[in-house]
């Protein structure tokens, strides 16, 4: 029973020392303190002791058990030094470790036990519960049991907001949640930065348009330019040549019918449009101020009274 024990014991260490170096270590000087005890039998000094051929027979049967048992977790070392390891190759995040394995890469728990099979071609270290991976040239994501919330069927994923994953497919990119669902499908060129804190620019077919942190649309993609610095929380669009103004949340305040929209004159809260080669103003929240009326642009910022 104390020997069947014991190589439980044994074999349950050399188990959990699979994946560390360290107890492989501790398990080849326990093998090394064992031989040096075994060859310590002197049968000669041994038999002295000794008060019958009994006796003997007995310590000599203890001698063979024990010389067994050094054998077999001799053995089992040197199996499991012979066994490939795997390579730790990111820090320790939600209770996972990155790990790679004959070129693979999978994921192991604090005690270098594999929990995530080492199956795919790269992968990134957990954070917050998810971890991205690729399986042949395709990205997903997967959670801390190995289960896909985003199948590897996608050519880059980022993310773009929270719960919010921007995926590339077939050159081009859309939005998926965090269950995997499509938010937009993937068809625009490139997905911009952001304009405001609520907006984010996208492409089509070389024009611009303005999607909100959720992916969803907030303006289709019919702009060639965008620019800030006609005042706070304004900005200035141009469509067919034409510039209009939106505000930020992409709502139209001025259609894209000017030539020319200038800045903000602080001074008088007014900037200079042109229409149909008339200049005219409007105010720092984009209304009209002064109908386009006037051949220069300073005889209608005279009006209000800039010089």
């Amino acid at each position: 029973m104390k020997k069947v024990l014991l190589v439980a014991v044994v074999l349950a260490f050399a188990v959990s020392a699979s994946g560390k170096k360290k107890e492989i270590d501790v398990l080849r000087e326990q093998v090394a303190a064992l031989t040096a005890k075994v060859d310590s039998l002197e049968k000669d000094a041994l038999a002295k002791s000794l008060k019958s051929a009994q006796e003997l027979t007995e310590a000599l049967r203890s001698y063979a058990d024990m010389k067994a048992m050094y054998d077999e977790l001799k053995e089992t070392c040197e199996q499991i030094s012979a066994k490939p390891q795997f390579e730790v190759k990111g820090e320790l995040c939600s209770g996972l470790m990155l790990i790679m394995q004959n070129y693979k890469y999978g994921y192991a728990d604090a005690n270098g036990k594999i929990v995530i099979e080492p199956v795919y071609e790269s992968a990134t270290d957990f954070n917050n519960g998810i971890a991205y991976v690729k399986e042949g040239d395709k990205w997903g994501i997967i959670n801390v049991t190995g289960q896909a919330i985003i199948a590897c069927e996608y050519e880059d994923i980022q993310n773009f907001s929270d719960e919010i994953y921007q995926v590339k497919k077939d050159g081009l990119w859309g939005f998926v949640d965090s269950t995997g669902k499509i938010v937009q499908e993937c068809v625009y060129s490139e997905i911009g930065s952001k304009l405001t804190k609520d907006l984010c620019r996208v492409y089509e077919n070389g024009l611009l348009g303005f999607v909100d942190l959720n992916g969803k649309i907030v303006q289709e993609c019919v702009y060639t330019d965008v620019k800030g610095g006609y005042s706070d929380g304004i900005y200035q669009v141009r469509k067919d040549g034409l510039w209009g103004l939106i505000d930020s949340t992409g709502k139209m305040i001025q259609k894209c019918v000017y030539s020319e929209i200038e800045h903000v004159r602080r001074q008088v809260k007014s900037a200079p449009v042109c229409l149909n080669g008339k200049w005219g103003l409007l105010d720092d929240r984009g209304n009209v101020k002064v109908k386009p009326q006037y051949k220069d642009k300073w005889d209608a910022l005279r009006v209000v009274g800039y010089n």
